[in-house]
């Protein structure tokens, strides 16, 4: 049985509190294919900034103003760049910035309204000048976890987010990436062996979430654990459909359903 499966059966039944929070660790590729723009014509490295900040922005929507869960995020290339980290009520007091923008919402009637939107910013996309290594972004994770389990020993599993176009794990690296993979989901924790989701960052027009299932970033990935698929369905029964372990492999091109699993750890709050 790989610790991949082995995820699937762990208990994962800690509930995040003020006392006892979850630890995030969010990842951001930042390889030199991350200059690159994708279908729409948009840099993939400023989507995964965008993506990194919509996350820590739901955490704080959904469990503010209690602390359940610290953050830690950090990018990767050749080295290690620490972006940002503390927990969700400093977070939400200190963003670097406040970008203003307009969403679009229902009037109710069937058509669409325009209204002014605020979005805290903690990332920022910074330019890659050179190539990325998994295996180093997952080593740095794993020292964070744990440094972190050593005072937090009834805290959920911790979550790693490795936000990517997947292009840095190729044939040569993929030894040494499953290496650091099995090194951070074996991590002895509590509630669970830590967990790595990874939110793909589309190159493609039409990738689709079964694509990801062949390629080889799926086998970085842990199982969601059953006890958090109980919670999804709870939330939204019709949406979320898991029918095999393949398709409970935490490998997404979608953010909001990557917000959604990395949440279900947290639930029920009051």
């Amino acid at each position: 049985m790989n610790s991949s499966s082995i995820n699937t059966y762990n208990s994962y039944n800690r509930i995040a509190t003020t006392y006892d929070p979850l630890l995030l660790i969010i990842l951001i590729d930042n390889s030199l294919s991350m200059n690159e723009l994708n279908e729409d014509s948009i840099n993939k490295g400023r989507i995964a900034a965008d993506y990194a900040n919509r996350i820590v922005n739901a955490f704080i929507h959904r469990h503010y103003p209690h602390n359940r869960c610290y953050f830690e995020i950090a990018a990767y290339n050749d080295k290690i760049r620490a972006l940002c980290s503390g927990n969700l009520c400093e977070l939400r007091e200190k963003p670097l910035r406040l970008e203003k923008g307009i969403d679009h919402i229902s009037d109710g009637e069937g058509g669409l309204v325009e209204v002014e939107t605020v979005k805290p910013i903690w990332i920022e996309y910074h330019r890659s000048f050179s190539q990325g290594s998994l295996a180093l972004g997952l080593s740095h994770a794993a020292t964070s976890i744990v440094s972190w389990q050593v005072n937090h020993i009834n805290s959920p599993a911790p979550i790693v987010i490795n936000i990517t176009d997947g292009k840095n794990v190729t044939p040569t690296s993929y030894s040494k990436d499953m290496a650091a993979f099995k090194k951070l989901t074996q991590i002895s924790i509590n509630d669970g062996a830590p967990l790595l989701y990874n939110l793909l960052v589309r190159a493609l027009p039409g990738k689709e979430k079964e694509d990801l299932n062949n390629t080889p970033l799926s086998t970085l990935t842990s199982i969601i654990p059953l006890s958090y698929i109980d919670e999804l369905r709870r939330a939204d029964a019709d949406y979320f459909q898991f029918d095999n372990e393949s398709s409970r492999r935490g490998c997404f091109t979608d953010v909001r359903d990557v917000i959604a699993v990395a949440l279900a750890s947290s639930l029920p709050c009051e």
